[in-house]
């Protein structure tokens, strides 16, 4: 069984990833700062668990004056027992006016290949190439008609930053290859609390796609003095701090990291209600609340809403059933009969490289003379259940072929080698990101971020590789709740659930059904 809900780490990164884009750069200026970044358990003392270090300076690229940006961050985390450290590194140019010129961003874990991607910029496009160990792939991105990646002027100057009202910012994601939205409030200037001292500081509410709401305190010249994001129970900050601090917390950083709060125990979502036998349970009814963006309410063939509606804080709050479904009966021969809407789930891309030589030969050997895609994608779970290594310290988004190089990690990388596989036969594969229920791993029972596949055999079939069982074929247990899929980059919008979703079970007779070995709705029993 491959691990489960390392989803964390590649949260934080993403949130170290936003730390690194700078809010203001003063025109040719030189500044530095150190940062130290806490983690702290709701009504608990923040711990120290991190470093960053930012330093703006005027420079030249291609013979033009430019402004420059440098970030290094460096963050330790406690993942169910397991020490890891994962890092963060960015170097930007921009016009004097904000537009942005280049930019190299690098993550990755204390120890093993990290990722970089280095994007440059131009007034249509952004051309990125993105490394990984040896394999390294390029492309492009198109900047949607009418939108500008240029700083507004006000961002120079936070006081001239219209106060209480939403301003949407536009910029290139190194993390899911995209121009993501970024939405900006400035609430305001406030007395806060920094090293121990009480400041004046300008509040400023930000909104990411891959992360979710942010809170910034920057002062009068525009630089981050403080820091916050919820996940869960724990809250994650960065405080600036002398550079005398940042040498002494460098000097001991190594000591106390058995004493970190356990990021997926803090933010497990604890359902108030036991499922017995989870990987048995063919049907399964919860109340899910907290939910802020209404496309990640997904209903399909096997997972269906009643009575959506908006809480006092403004959120989104559903009943959902969700339904073990296996395979129709009749299904179509591999590699025919796929629908057109279908189509994009078999081809190769930039993520999911499934026309590389080595893929196809894995499919081929694999598929044999089998014609019947369900036997062919349950062959391929298993395989990749029994290639994959499991490993938590895994902060990286991978594409499908580098994990195919070096085959480790957790449940996503597990998703993203099946992707590749499958493609490769000829069977149409998504990757689907949500939660799952589980009862071995975690202190008590609780739904934990998870990654798992569905595959095209007539109809979409989700099927988990890291659960997979030799010579059992099984659809996912009804446990597993979507909130987004697609390809690799699927994960991106999770961190927006996984701050604030809540899980409550509310069904236990269908779970009583499934442990008897009843018939789900339409689809297979899900047994073990």
């Amino acid at each position: 069984m491959g691990s489960r809900s390392s989803l964390h780490a590649l949260l934080v990164c993403a949130w170290c990833a936003l730390m690194a884009l700078p809010l203001w750069a003063q025109p040719a200026v030189e500044w530095e700062g150190h940062y130290l970044v806490y983690l702290s358990v709701e009504g608990e003392a923040p711990m120290p668990v991190g470093l960053e270090h930012r330093r703006y300076f005027p420079t030249e690229l291609g013979g033009q004056r430019v402004q420059g940006y440098e970030s290094s961050a460096r963050i330790h985390l406690n993942l169910m027992g397991t020490s890891v450290t994962v890092s963060e590194s960015a170097l930007s140019y921009t016009t004097f006016d904000g537009d942005p010129l280049r930019l190299e961003s690098g993550m990755g874990a204390a120890e093993g290949a990290g990722q970089q991607v280095i994007a440059t910029y131009y007034p249509d496009r952004v051309e990125y190439v993105r490394r990984s160990g040896d394999d390294e792939t390029s492309g492009s991105v198109e900047i949607p008609e009418g939108i500008s990646l240029r700083d507004p002027e006000y961002l120079y100057d936070p006081a001239a930053m219209p106060t209480n009202e939403a301003a949407t910012l536009w910029a290139f994601d190194p993390m899911s290859l995209s121009i993501q939205p970024v939405s900006m409030v400035n609430a305001g200037r406030e007395p806060i609390s920094v090293s121990g001292q009480t400041m004046e500081a300008w509040r400023l509410e930000i909104d990411s796609e891959a992360v979710g709401p942010t809170t910034h305190w920057v002062d009068d010249d525009g630089y981050i003095v403080r820091s916050s994001y919820f996940v869960g129970a724990l809250e994650l900050s960065l405080e600036r701090v002398s550079a005398q601090r940042a040498a002494e917390f460098a000097a001991g950083e190594a000591s106390g990291l058995e004493e970190l709060p356990d990021l997926i125990e803090g933010t497990a979502v604890r359902p108030g209600l036991r499922i017995p036998n989870p990987r048995a349970c063919a049907e399964l009814t919860v109340r899910v609340t907290g939910i802020d963006r209404e496309r990640l309410l997904i209903e399909d063939r096997r997972q269906s809403y009643e009575g959506i509606r908006e809480a006092p804080d403004g959120s989104l709050e559903g009943t959902l059933t969700v339904r073990a479904l296996g395979p129709p009966e009749v299904r179509p021969a591999l590699g025919e009969g796929v629908p057109e809407e279908v189509q994009p789930f078999l081809e190769s891309t930039a993520t999911i490289q499934s026309d590389d030589p080595r893929f196809v030969k894995i499919a081929e050997d694999l598929a044999g003379d089998e014609t019947d895609p369900w036997i062919v994608a349950c062959d391929i779970a298993e395989w990749v259940d029994h290639t994959m290594t499991p490993d938590m310290n895994e902060p990286l988004l991978r594409s499908s072929l580098e994990v195919l190089e070096e085959p480790r990690g957790a449940c996503r990388s597990y998703a993203a080698l099946m992707c590749g596989v499958a493609r490769a036969a000829g069977i149409p594969c998504r990757i689907a990101v949500g939660a799952l229920y589980v009862d071995e791993v975690l202190a008590g029972d609780a739904f934990a971020f998870h990654a798992w596949n569905e595959v095209w055999v007539g109809e979409w079939v989700a099927i988990d590789a890291t659960l997979a069982v030799p010579g059992v074929r099984q659809p996912a247990d009804a446990t597993h709740i979507k909130f987004t899929e697609g390809d690799v980059r699927a994960f991106v919008p999770v961190g927006r659930v996984i701050r604030s979703v809540g899980i409550e079970v509310l069904d236990t007779d269908t779970m009583e059904k499934a442990d008897a070995g009843a018939e789900a709705n339409q689809g297979e029993v899900v047994t073990e």
